[in-house]
């Protein structure tokens, strides 16, 4: 399983023998002493899996020898330093190292791991197993740090000589850390750097720069790059030296709780700040909302909002971190957009926005957002010491009528030629803000074309052709393309090679859309080892993705976790009491924890309890999603009333996802129209498809088409249909309700008949249904034909076989039936209803032999139909057993068949249109028989 603890076991698991990390490539240098400091240039990592089936450490593992390696050289050989992780580029006069890191498998009870230069092994080292997995990350980091002191000085003794720096004391400004934003950061950092180089290491110092990099990291951890990994690694390298330089110091400890809680590792940090307390002495005032953040005290963390200072914003980026783990978008927006509002410099909070946001909110944050980052280039950076000058010839400053803009290609390449020709040689580096700015405009394009592509849905084409120019040169810039319906995505790609796992990121998201590129990926040796690192990640990635299999680890690594506690309560064993009072002290000041246990008891059958914790839910913060559940409560007991009290009490609430209040509202008519009030649940379908979603459009066409208003209906269809190309449910309303077509909804039908033909199977198919609302039955049946061959999937054989029945062509339907048995068995994993229909097919086969229907194949047949309760393959099987029945003659039972497979909420399938259509053939009006099927279950 391809999960990050299962990753991190690879190292520490007793199938492993070797770690073998090494130091190549290292060029020869002249004799005698330099006149410059020498210069290393530190490659990116290079890995070797003997298995693959065994996978790898994570990308924080192997930053934290990567940077130990470039903190040795600094610290303790004062040599000048290029990191390509940085994205700084290799002087031609740097001595050139690169990481490469081995893994074999072993049975033993330890990792052992080496130091090879040349081909000679010069260190080798061992560790014991922790039986928490997680803990290997604070045993690698303490020998990472041991090496940087012991080991790697004597390697490069060998390279160069070391150089003398002045010795000066300076205090640290206090103006360092009073913004939490990424060019501020920056620039605090290079003041830190530049007093390190004047006064040397001071504790001071170490702690400043281990929590400038750690928040480095984390302002701009949603960058596809590995930068943050390598920030969260340097500052836990600076606090484990702080830690091992003064062991006695409370100081040492909170900088190393601060350096492990951003990252993800709660538990590591707690621990830390038990032994802050145990030493005592004065803590800084930002400790307080460290704690607030490893305790998710949400309602701590939104009060640190009122002042306007450092803590303030770092306990905004807390309150989205502590959010986001939650996976509850409400939440989200609830307590981080208050956040945003107050640090809106963060880009890290205007990502997480822009990912999860609703229709309103993201389009704002992918619009508006862009716009913020060019003010600070042209503002805050230009403010800076020397930058005004330097990034002047590439931005147009505003005019009265001409808008102002900045040339990213050129600013990238001129802020690293600095660094390349050595003008700048203070850390962070300028070559490291151009790729911070480079990859952060590539991920403001990479949102705006998700929420154009997937949220709006509308084409991307001009938009890219407008933004493209700003990531000029960027390696992956091509991949933005796949956003294009009409993209030829294996021309796009081609054999281009993906050299920086993090970027995986992007298109998995859609991946959808390259699944055949992403395995030729895999399938390359000098990626596949990163790439299954990427998908699993680290302790963080597993907090935020990997928490279903792996909630135990979750608790471990994090033991205040919302989400674990929630998958504690969703997956665990134990009894929902137990686990009560295991978590009460977070139950009972979390409203998600405490809407947790609730939905736990209501599982349980416990009513009374589940009501309970519902109501301490919304009595410690009332928000939708507890309403919602709530209200459910209620509707399972028969209480319709307090149901839609609740619902429309939700509405109340301010929308700040923008689309919440249309979803209730979807909500709250299908109950309506499942009960029966169909004018009741028609208002608020037209209230929620003003907001031109895909479901409430869909919707607002049924509810009319049942009311007998189809014309009304046809114009939110069409409005869908041009939104959204859904062609399936467009095809169901027209022969569902069988308006008469416009020629702009002719048009319509046509044009993605055309553009669905030679496109995959389901794309086929869908576009097969054109061809029943025409009458062109003999096109249907080849192209369902056709479909059966390509995927042997039972149903595409079924459809065309009753068509082909329904028309008379009864050879056509015995060869199709046959075909349809004879590829069963080639099917990939059939399913429940697969298998199932296979049987029904060969009921149908003994029905043709003997030219009759028996009282058992009747029987038989309508089980069929009934099986499947559930929305979905329910209506395709009534569809086909009401077929059936009905070409046999036994017309009472068809019909029958048709009422019980009507649906007063549409169901996204092909072939659900088939009971309202047939009945109206038979004369009968589908839209009456289910509102007495429905009465008729209701007083029962």
């Amino acid at each position: 399983m391809k999960t990050s603890y299962k990753l991190i076991c690879t190292l520490l698991t007793p199938h492993v023998l070797t770690m073998l990390v090494l130091l190549a490539t290292l060029t020869s240098r002249s004799h005698g002493a330099p006149s410059a400091p020498p210069k290393l240039y530190l490659g990116p990592a290079q890995w070797e899996v003997d298995d693959f089936k065994k996978e790898t450490g994570g990308t924080l593992l192997v930053e934290l020898l990567r940077q130990s390696v470039i903190i040795s050289a600094e610290l303790e050989r004062h040599w000048l330093t290029y990191d390509a992780t940085m994205g700084e580029p290799k002087p031609s006069d740097a001595v050139p190292l690169n990481i490469v890191i081995k893994y074999r498998v072993f049975e033993n009870k330890h990792c052992e791991f080496g130091v090879v230069t040349n081909g000679t092994k010069f260190l080798t080292g061992f560790a014991e197993i922790p039986k928490k997995q997680y803990l290997v990350y604070k045993s690698m980091l303490e020998q990472a740090e041991t090496l940087s002191r012991n080991t790697f000085p004597e390697l490069l003794e060998n390279k160069g000589s070391a150089t003398s720096r002045p010795s000066k004391s300076t205090a640290i400004p206090e103006t360092i850390f009073s913004q939490v934003n990424t060019f501020s950061l920056w620039n605090d950092l290079r003041t830190l750097h530049t007093l390190l180089e004047t006064g040397g290491e001071t504790p001071e110092l170490l702690s400043a720069l281990s929590q400038g990099y750690a928040t480095l990291g984390l302002v701009n951890h949603s960058l596809g790059s590995k930068m943050p990994k390598a920030c969260y690694a340097k500052a836990l390298i600076y606090a484990q030296r702080l830690v091992v330089a003064r062991p006695n110091d409370a100081r040492s400890y909170y900088t190393r709780a601060y350096a492990w809680a951003l990252p993800g590792f709660h538990a590591l940090a707690i621990k830390d700040l038990e032994k802050v307390q145990e030493l005592g002495g004065q803590a800084p005032s930002w400790l307080s909302t460290v704690r607030s953040y490893l305790d998710y005290d949400i309602p701590a963390l939104k009060s640190a909002l009122c002042e306007d200072d450092f803590d303030a914003q770092l306990a905004g980026t807390f309150l989205l971190m502590a959010s986001y783990r939650t996976h509850n978008q409400n939440f989200i927006f609830e307590h981080a957009w208050p956040a945003l509002e107050h640090n809106p410099k963060n880009l890290q909070l205007a990502h997480a926005g822009a990912v999860v946001g609703g229709l309103s909110t993201k389009g704002a944050l992918t619009s508006q957002y862009p716009l913020i980052f060019e003010y600070m280039i042209m503002n805050d950076l230009r403010s800076m010491e020397g930058m005004n000058e330097i990034l002047t010839p590439f931005i147009t400053l505003p005019q009265e009528t001409v808008e102002g803009g900045i040339n990213y290609p050129a600013t990238h390449e001129r802020l690293t030629r600095l660094v390349e020709q050595g003008t700048d040689s203070r850390k962070p580096s300028m070559a490291t803000l151009a790729t911070i700015i480079r990859e952060t405009r590539f991920v403001q394009i990479w949102h705006r074309l998700q929420y154009l592509r997937h949220t709006l849905g509308v084409p991307t084409e001009n938009a890219l052709r407008e933004m493209m120019p700003d990531i000029e040169g960027h390696p992956y810039a091509p991949l933005l393309h796949t956003y294009s319906k009409t993209a030829d995505i294996k021309k796009i790609f081609g054999n281009q090679e993906i050299i920086d796992p993090p970027f995986q990121i992007y298109f998995l998201l859609h991946g959808r859309h390259i699944t055949d590129e992403r395995a030729k990926f895999t399938n390359q040796p000098q990626w596949r080892g990163q790439m299954l690192s990427m998908n699993n990640g680290d302790y963080m990635a597993l907090d935020l993705e990997r928490i279903n299999s792996y909630r135990s680890q979750l608790i471990d690594v994090n033991p205040n976790s919302i989400n674990g506690i929630q998958k504690e309560f969703e997956y665990s064993k134990e009894s929902p009491e137990t686990l009560y009072k295991r978590f009460q002290p977070h139950v009972d000041k979390s409203a998600l924890l405490s809407m947790a246990l609730a939905q736990r008891l209501e599982q349980d059958g416990q009513t009374k309890g589940a009501a309970h914790f519902y109501q301490q839910s919304l009595d410690l913060e009332e928000y939708p999603a507890c309403l919602k559940a709530f209200a459910g409560l209620w509707l399972k007991e028969g209480d319709v009333e307090k149901w839609h009290q609740l619902m429309e009490r939700s509405m109340e609430l301010p929308d700040q996802a923008g689309l919440r209040n249309s979803f209730t509202r979807v909500d709250i008519a299908r109950e309506l129209l499942r009960l029966g009030h169909w004018e009741a649940g028609l208002q608020y379908t037209e209230d929620a498809a003003s907001s031109y979603t895909q479901t409430s459009l869909e919707l607002a066409a049924w509810v009319n088409g049942l009311l007998g208003q189809s014309d009304r209906g046809l114009e939110y269809a069409i409005a869908s249909m041009k939104r959204y190309s859904y062609s399936d449910f467009f095809n169901q309303y027209i022969l569902s309700f069988a308006p008469t077509l416009t020629d702009e909804a002719r048009a319509l039908t046509e044009d993605f008949y055309l553009g669905e033909l030679n496109k995959n199977a389901v794309k086929q198919a869908s576009a097969a249904n054109h061809n029943f609302i025409t009458g062109d039955y003999k096109t249907y049946c080849e192209m369902n034909e056709a479909c059966l061959k390509a995927t042997n999937d039972p149903w595409y054989g079924l459809v065309a076989a009753l068509v082909a029945e329904d028309q008379g062509w009864l050879e056509k339907r015995d060869k199709i039936l046959s075909e349809t048995l004879e590829r069963f068995p080639k099917l990939h994993r059939p399913s429940a209803n697969r298998k199932a229909m296979k049987e029904f097919a060969e009921i149908y086969v003994e029905i043709n032999a003997l030219g009759r229907m028996e009282p058992g194949h009747i029987e038989q047949v309508q089980s069929f139909s009934r099986q499947f309760p559930d929305e979905g393959f329910n209506y395709d099987a009534h569809a086909m057993a009401g077929d059936l029945l009905r070409l046999k003659g036994h017309e009472n039972e068809a019909r029958e068949v048709y009422v019980n497979g009507l649906s007063p909420i549409y169901a996204k399938r092909m072939i659900g249109f088939i009971p309202f259509f047939r009945l109206r053939q038979m004369g009968a009006d589908p839209a009456q028989l289910l509102k007495e099927r429905i009465q008729k279950e209701e007083s029962q």
